[in-house]
């Protein structure tokens, strides 16, 4: 069996290729992100651009791989709300290109997919309640479901959100609270948005039990809470020993960000709880972790 990683140099995708490389013979690909991630040389990944139809032919022709994992995206909401056909040829075109190979050699496709398929007015959300997402990013992504629910059988579709962990040069919330905390500066962040905050690890650790299980169909796979992200922004302080006081509650408004987000949102995680025996972490088991991790590489 053959595993395929297409952006297995991303946050999601390094933890995915390096616990699946240990188990099973797994071909991870990069793009923009250079592989120089931490558990991650060059050596073994390969060059991959999911717009360029031909390459993504080429490679899935040539590894025959039985599973594809495709967490390769542009996932920068703003940025996808102001570039909406470059959104479009990464996340919709790119899966499709995914998708029609996929087809032709009879592999599973694993798809992360995310909360902003819905428009906030009625969170958390099951997988069975109707998407209506209110930005391009998440048009983008229910677009990009839909390729796949109507041309493949065997799928696994991973609805996530608010994730979070360690990734050397990372990005993501927690490390922009941390890194600016450190350097003394203020953090505006949102007091009335709501999700469900999920450790990587976590997410990662799941997706491989559900892909071990033969799952198929879509599942919400995200920590067990819902909160808003001052709330999260301010546990995390507690946990990591940071300045509470500069971590600023600000609303949606206040913020002016270019791309509508879903307030009240965040997913239900009934349906994949009883279905796995990894535990599903809560936001504060996640920090914890995270803080020993951090911790280790004197980061905190």
């Amino acid at each position: 069996m053959l595993i395929l990683i297409i952006g297995a140099s991303g946050f999601v995708g390094s933890y995915l290729s390096d616990s699946l490389s240990k188990e099973a013979e797994a071909i991870g690909t990069f793009c923009h992100r250079q592989p120089e991630v931490e558990g991650i040389s060059s050596q073994g990944l390969r060059y991959l651009d999911v717009t360029d139809k031909e390459s993504v032919e080429g490679l899935i022709r040539e590894t025959k791989p039985s599973t594809i994992i495709l967490t390769s995206a542009l996932t920068y909401v703003d940025y996808c709300e102001g570039h909406q056909s470059e959104a479009y040829d990464i996340n919709v075109a790119g899966t499709r290109n995914v998708v029609s190979m996929a087809k032709k050699v009879d592999a599973k496709l694993v798809f992360f997919s995310t909360e902003y398929v819905f428009d906030g007015k009625g969170g958390p959300y099951s997988e069975i309640d109707l998407p209506n997402p209110i930005n391009y990013y998440g048009q983008t992504k229910l677009e990009a479901e839909k390729v796949i629910i109507e041309n493949l059988l065997d799928y696994l579709i991973i609805r996530t959100t608010v994730v979070y962990g360690y990734q050397r040069n990372g990005k993501n919330f927690i490390l922009q609270l941390i890194q600016k905390n450190k350097e003394g500066q203020v953090m505006n962040v949102p007091l009335d948005q709501y999700g469900s905050p999920t450790f990587r690890d976590n997410l990662a650790e799941v997706t491989i039990e559900l892909i071990r299980k033969d799952k198929r169909g879509i599942y919400n796979v995200v920590g067990t809470e819902v909160m808003n992200r001052y709330d999260f922004s301010i546990l995390a302080a507690a946990i990591f020993g940071l300045n509470q006081d500069l971590i600023i509650p600000k609303t949606t408004l206040e913020l002016g960000q270019v791309a509508l987000r879903p307030l009240k949102a965040g997913l239900k995680i009934d349906k994949v709880a009883g279905e796995i025996e990894i535990r599903l972490l809560s936001p504060k088991q996640g920090l914890e972790i995270l803080k020993g991790q951090l911790v280790a590489k004197g980061i905190l």
